[in-house]
């Protein structure tokens, strides 16, 4: 055993690859009992083997075990044992991975084998940034805001600015609360303090949020979508029947009007005669009062307000009759092709006849008041959807824009309708708005006509289907006397309380009624203390657009009163210039230049001003003697004084210009030439030059030559 260990010692920490060696070294010898010592024998000096003792002579053995099969099993313990171990370090490696099912079907072939999915972990979204806070600053000035009220203000200012742009200037109701949300802001952030940095801070932040700042201010004002047009369902063949008798009617005929009473025809009358100077789009006085005559008839039959269908006219097609949209909306009440396939006989070009075509707007528009519950606004928006919002005169509006402007005009048409009362009696024209009328001014003649005329509109659709004659009875206001005459020297004209109106209207819209009342009874007294239009027929035609071009401003923002103001301080101004002045005496060239520097003055003043442009232009020519000679300058010297009177070439008369040219050209000569820089190197010359570049690009050579002068007396003392 002793050489076993040192066998071991010979050869330590084999590992797995001594594994063969190390079973080899297993001695499997068994041991021998014990015997009797021998005397060793002594080798044979002559070195001859030793002879074989006889077998009879040695003691007994016993039989050694066989050592073959022995060493075999060993060889296979060690082998098994290899196999083992590489087995276990296989599946230690096979523990990383995920543990396999409990049951593993057979594997398919290594070519169909598709890679194994392998588990990875959901992605998360990165969370959106934050909103800042904002605080609502108290109302003041002077406060030292905190990062949160400053951003407030910024935020608000943002949201205010996306709201303005979908306002609805026709929706008072809109522009009233834009303009408290306006007050309200300015209470609060027209003037306050901050700590140095947060402006800018509180800025980053909220620009960060535009986008979504700036649709919660459209929000606020953002306009309900259209409701799509109300189907004409079992309706469809009364509409029908109601549009039968119209597509019949030839331009000419027109409708007879029947009255039930005498009343009833003066207030027709009245209408008429009040209505009829304010439709000078239609040029025909026979035309003019058939359409008249058939608008009365058609909204009456429908069961609408007259001033209601003169103000759908007008804000659709501007009162053309044969008006086409983009959409193809056509006529006067720009009715779509389509009616006539839905409940006409197909014929699309008879909508270009006047009664045909007003029947079908009327009955139109009063199906939709019907389907939207008598909510006129509601069936305007249907009405502005029939059209596919593509009117003749309002190209692009929003539904509820029409609406608005069709209100608003039919407003201004009763207005006119009830101006004029008496001669006599002087306009009042704080009753001009009927919206704003109490309920206690409305006549009870008025009432009963109202009624009257459902019950009519009821009865007229029973007997168009039974084809019986028509006797609608006509509502009207209560007469109040004759037709007022416009020419009267008190009362203001139609188109003067419309332009009294016009001057009005903003004061209405953000004050309220009482500063609306006080505005009119201005614009009256202005009107009347202005003496009435000027006559100008002693002016040109062309003295005459002059004229009226140059108070076209004030035209369209202030009352007939200043505008009339306007024209007499024009035609004084032209009187007092003497008439155009005679420019003979200058050349072609000069003549344009001082047409050029007065043209200014002749867009935005009248010719009074301008002749007297003309005029000092023409005595700065004969001052200036005349174009200076600049023979005596070089070539770019010339060049350069030229360059340095351009702009007062362009901008001025050629007296300026000439007397710019004598100026430089004084400076030149006094400036002796240019300076000697030959004795500086060159790059001290290009400073120099440098410093005297911007001298060089917008004055004249004489200018330029004492900045090099300068600049090299500054060299030359260093």
């Amino acid at each position: 055993m002793s050489e076993g260990g040192d066998q071991e010692q010979k050869d330590p920490g084999k590992g797995f690859a001594g594994l063969s060696s190390m079973v080899s070294d297993v001695d499997g010898t068994l041991v021998q009992p014990a015997r009797t010592p021998q005397a060793p024998k002594q080798p044979d000096p002559t070195g001859t083997a030793p002879a074989t003792p006889d077998s009879s002579q040695r003691p007994y053995q016993a039989p050694p075990q066989p050592t073959g099969g022995s060493g075999a099993g060993k060889w296979l313990l060690g082998v098994g044992a290899v196999v083992g171990v590489l087995w276990l370090v296989a599946q230690s490696g096979d523990k990383t991975s995920a543990p396999a099912p409990a049951y593993t079907p057979s594997e398919p072939p290594r070519s169909a084998a598709l890679p194994s999915p392998t588990w990875q972990p959901p992605v998360v979204p990165p969370p959106p940034p934050s909103r800042p806070v904002e605080d609502r600053p108290p109302v003041g000035t002077g406060i030292v805001l905190s990062n949160s009220q400053i951003r407030y203000c910024l935020a608000e200012d943002i949201r205010m600015t996306a709201a303005k742009s979908v306002i609805s200037g026709y929706n008072e109701a809109d522009v009233d609360r834009f303009n408290g949300m306006v007050a309200d802001y300015n209470s609060r952030c027209s003037s306050f303090k901050y700590r140095r940095g947060s402006l800018e801070s509180a800025r980053a932040e909220v620009e960060s949020t535009r986008a979504e700042l700036e649709a919660e201010g459209r929000g606020r004002f953002r306009q309900e979508p259209p409701k799509r047009r109300p189907k004409v369902g079992g309706s469809g063949q009364a509409l029908q029947d109601s549009i039968a008798s119209a597509l019949a009617t030839r331009d000419g005929d027109g409708p007879r009007l029947q009255f039930s009473d005498e009343d009833s025809r003066n207030r027709y009358e009245q209408w008429q005669t009040r209505t009829s100077p304010h439709l000078a789009a239609i040029k025909d006085e026979a035309t003019r009062q058939e359409f008249l005559r058939t608008v009365w008839y058609e909204s009456a039959r429908a069961g609408l307000e007259p001033n209601l269908v003169l103000g759908l006219v007008q804000v659709a097609s501007a009162f053309r009759k044969y008006a086409i949209s983009e959409s193809g909306a056509r006529g006067y009440m720009q009715v779509a092709p389509s009616w006539s396939d839905e409940i006409g006989d197909g014929d699309a070009a008879k909508l270009f006849h006047m009664q045909a075509n007003l029947r079908f707007g009327c009955v139109i528009l009063r199906h939709f008041q019907d389907a939207e519950g008598g909510d006129m606004q509601a069936a305007l928006r249907a009405y502005h959807e029939q059209a596919e919002g593509r009117f003749a005169n309002l190209p692009k509006a929003s539904p509820a824009s029409f609406a608005q402007r069709v209100l608003k005009a039919r407003s201004t048409w009763a207005a006119r309708a009830a101006a004029g009362a008496d001669p006599a009696e002087k306009v009042d024209l704080t009753t001009m708005r009927g919206a704003v009328q109490p309920p206690a001014a409305i006549d009870p003649g008025e009432r009963a006509g109202a009624s009257s005329l459902q019950e009519g509109r009821q009865g007229t659709l029973q007997d168009q289907v039974a084809g019986r004659p028509l006797d609608v009875p006509t509502p009207g206001l209560t007469p109040s006397g004759t037709v007022a005459s416009s020419s009267g020297a008190t009362d203001p004209t139609a188109s003067e309380q419309a332009a009294i109106e016009r001057a009005c209207e903003t004061t209405r819209r953000i004050s309220g009624d009482v500063a609306y009342n006080a505005c009119l009874a201005r614009e009256v007294s202005s009107l009347k203390s202005s003496g009435g239009r000027p006559d100008l027929s002693m002016a040109s035609e062309a003295e005459r657009s002059a004229i009226e071009r140059a108070c076209e401003t004030t035209q369209r923002i202030s009352g007939p009163g200043a505008y009339y103001g306007c024209l007499v301080r024009e035609r004084s101004a032209l009187r007092s210039s003497g008439g155009r002045p005679d420019l003979s005496h200058a050349s072609d060239a000069e003549r344009v230049a001082i047409e050029r520097a007065c043209e200014t003055t002749q867009r935005i003043s009248g010719p009074g001003a301008y002749y007297e442009c003309l005029r000092r232009e023409g005595a700065s020519l004969r001052a200036s003697g005349g174009r200076p000679d600049l023979s005596t300058a070089s070539d770019s010297e010339r060049m350069a004084i030229e360059r340095a009177c351009e702009t007062t070439q362009r901008i001025s008369g050629p007296g300026s210009h000439y007397a710019c040219l004598r100026r430089e050209l004084a400076g030149l000569r006094a400036s002796g030439g240019p300076p000697d820089l030959s004795r500086l190197s060159s790059g001290q010359q290009a400073s120099i030059e440098r410093a005297c570049e911007t001298t060089q690009r917008i004055s004249g050579p004489g200018a330029y030559y004492g900045c090099l002068r300068r600049e090299l007396a500054q060299v030359s003392s260093r």
